[in-house]
């Protein structure tokens, strides 16, 4: 949305509010104080390997916008923690009328990619699995034979 095209609707799954802010919650999350000392080592790269586009904000693109946006998070993600990096921890710095906010917090859907996900999912999952396994092991003996 930062770049002007014209698009009818956007959705964020998951999306992180800046890059810097994603790096920093994310280095600090996974790796504590190693994170927070190394933080403008990460920094300098990520604005080396991203140029003009590492300070890009999502808040900035949806504000600008005027399309309508649905923000869809998981309550438990561990890679864009919901309440530090994620689009919609920062609700109060969105002001455009035209974004719809939504919270996934039930088990097995609040996470950071598994939030897409319906209830029945995790055990349509443990099912496509078995399938495919089952598929795998007949051509394995289907190539032996």
């Amino acid at each position: 949305m930062n770049w002007r095209q014209e698009i009818p609707a956007g959705v964020s799954m998951a999306g992180f509010a800046t890059p810097g802010e994603a790096l920093f919650d994310y280095a600090q999350n996974k790796t504590g104080i190693f994170g927070i000392v190394g933080y403008p080592f990460f920094w300098g790269y990520h604005n080396l390997l991203f140029g003009e586009n590492a300070n890009i904000s999502a808040i900035d693109g949806i504000n600008a916008s005027g399309v309508p946006v649905m923000v869809v998070h998981g309550t438990e993600d561990q890679t864009l923690r919901y309440d530090r990096c994620g689009i919609i921890a920062h609700q109060a710095q969105i002001t455009s009328p035209n974004v719809l906010y939504v919270t996934r917090g039930g088990e097995g859907q609040n996470g950071h990619s598994n939030f897409r996900f319906s209830e029945e999912a995790p055990a349509f999952t443990q099912l496509d699995t078995a399938l495919f396994e089952e598929i795998d092991r007949f051509y394995e003996a289907a190539l032996v034979a």
